[in-house]
């Protein structure tokens, strides 16, 4: 795969989710794209984004620890 289609929101969003099948990131709700994080067999932690792009950045942080 070329680099720029790496960073397509659809070709990361497709690469984030094989990566890690235990996030649940459904289709967007008004507009709002969501992210649930498992911690201790419960959704404790969700983020959110207006795009996917916006959704990605913020779960790539947070797996960075930010």
């Amino acid at each position: 795969m070329t680099e720029f289609l790496r960073h397509l929101p659809a070709v990361r969003m497709a690469m984030y989710r094989r990566a890690h099948p235990e996030i649940d990131i459904p289709p967007p709700v008004d507009g709002v794209w969501r992210a649930h994080i498992p911690l201790g067999g419960t959704y404790e932690r969700v983020l959110a984004g207006r795009t996917p792009g916006e959704l990605l950045d913020k779960l790539e942080r947070a797996e960075a620890g930010g």
